[in-house]
């Protein structure tokens, strides 16, 4: 693997792996960076009430080995870089090749479903062999039949490369703006939770639920896009790699 980053105007990094689109890394999804332009100056961020959580990148470093692969769509993007970026200013150049992204929109290749963007989780993961794989759909899932199907489909998928490579399910960022109608299946999110809890060993779920009390981070008109998916950046996301730091170190614990 190449270089993995560099430096796109003052701040932003765009991560890439070479020349190949297949695992490519790449930069937030959405319009994050579009509310830099918005006038608006947005300071939201997460203050855990009860737990710890702080950011060490060498303790990151050491616990994702040969690396940590996320795989899904914009929204998994965002939540990709954003640990890049972390790790990459944090003075660690080397283990921010081992932060990847992978698109795909569902994860696998359901039976006669068309507009599927990006390649089935398995491939990604077979060609990167990652310590780690952070898993995320639900935005492009139109009905609660889908979800079902691609969630059984990852866990049979998962147990085949267990224990080497350990699988994370990420729950849903819920979304909307304000007078909004719903768009990409809003309102699904909470289902589509309850689904992934009664399936899913909850020893190996990223739980981001609290961002529910951070909607207005979301674009919703910042930059000119109508846009309630994708949050802004920097803002509340910025509080995911130490989310994702506590998650590992229980992993290892238990290990």
């Amino acid at each position: 693997m190449r270089k993995a980053y560099e430096i796109y105007g003052n701040s932003s990094l765009i991560h890439y792996n070479g020349s190949s689109n297949f695992g490519k890394l790449i930069h937030s999804g959405g319009h994050g960076c579009a509310c830099r332009d918005s006038g608006i100056k947005l300071e939201l961020s997460l203050v855990a009430n009860t737990c710890s959580l702080s950011w060490d990148v060498n303790r990151f470093c050491s616990l994702i080995g040969a690396g940590i692969l996320f795989i899904g769509d914009s929204m998994m993007e965002q939540t990709a870089s954003v640990t890049m970026n972390h790790v990459l200013l944090s003075g660690s150049p080397e283990c921010a090749e081992k932060v990847m992204f992978g698109k795909s929109d569902l994860l696998i290749k359901p039976t006669g479903y068309v507009g599927e963007r990006g390649a089935p989780w398995v491939a990604y993961a077979r060609r990167l062999r990652p310590k780690y794989v952070v898993l995320n759909a639900g935005p492009h899932i139109k009905t609660l039949e889908l979800f079902h199907e691609i969630i059984d489909t990852v866990l049979q998928d998962a147990n085949k490369f267990e224990p080497d490579m350990i699988v994370i399910w990420k729950t849903q960022y819920k979304a909307g703006c304000e007078g909004k109608p719903d768009k990409h299946n809003w309102r699904l999110f909470s289902e589509f939770d309850k689904i992934v809890g009664e399936k899913w060993n909850a020893s190996n779920i990223l739980n981001v639920q609290m961002f529910d009390e951070v909607q207005s981070a979301h674009i919703c008109g910042r930059g000119g896009y109508q846009d309630g998916m994708h949050y802004c950046i920097p803002g509340p996301l910025d509080s995911i790699p130490s989310i994702l730091l506590s998650l590992l170190q229980n992993l290892q614990s238990v290990v």
